[in-house]
């Protein structure tokens, strides 16, 4: 148990930064995406 618990915490500690960037990465590209688009179209003047 105790080596599963320092397993978890080692694979949590470097890795919780990359959640929130991919987040908002995903995000940037659908607003991007969603932004051509409705220059395309013409919508939001």
């Amino acid at each position: 148990m105790s080596d599963d618990d320092n397993f978890s915490g080692e694979r949590r500690g470097p890795d919780w930064w990359i959640w929130p960037v991919m987040a908002l990465a995903m995000l940037g590209a659908i607003a991007g995406v969603v932004g051509s688009l409705a220059r395309l179209f013409g919508f939001f003047g």
